[in-house]
């Protein structure tokens, strides 16, 4: 195992072909890592853990999507436009640090902990998808963790 895979601790993600965006054109995207942790940081960093890490989840299997209805990257997920709490038109470098800097560094904590499969989710919530704040809106809800109600969409075609 590479330095950089025990330092992030990968490991059992790399086996599920998520492309982790390792390109020199975006050094904020640190193998998704940083990418995860804006998310959860953004949408739920006043959640307790379980909500912040079903929020990084939600992004994590959106990734791993068998019918890839997604991007392919953590990042290319988190960015895509409208999706997650202004993501995507929050200015670089984003700095989230200096709005909060604790909960930045429990993002990051948590986002290694999402990332290395080692928290424990509630297993309806295993498939979401998407997630508001709102009252449960469909009957596609699975679950509800804090603030935040978490859905799956459903398969529409079958998967090999």
């Amino acid at each position: 195992m590479t330095p950089l895979a025990k330092l992030i601790g990968i490991t059992a993600l790399l086996a599920s072909g998520i492309d982790f965006d390792i390109g020199p054109a975006a050094p904020e995207r640190d193998y998704g890592r940083t990418c995860l942790a804006l998310v959860g940081f953004s949408e739920a960093r006043d959640q307790d853990d379980a909500g912040l890490a079903m929020v990084m989840r939600v992004v994590i299997n959106r990734a791993t999507d068998p019918l890839e209805r997604w991007p392919r990257t953590l990042c290319d997920v988190a960015l895509q436009p409208g999706q997650f709490l202004g993501l995507d038109t929050w200015p670089t470098p984003r700095n989230p640090e200096r709005i909060d800097a604790a909960s930045w560094q429990r993002a990051l904590n948590m986002a290694d902990h999402v990332i290395a499969g080692d928290v424990d989710l509630p297993t309806s919530c295993s498939h979401a998808t998407s997630f508001d704040q709102a009252p449960v809106r469909s009957m596609h809800a699975v679950c509800r963790i804090g603030a935040h109600t978490f859905y799956a969409e459903p398969l529409t075609a079958a998967v090999h």
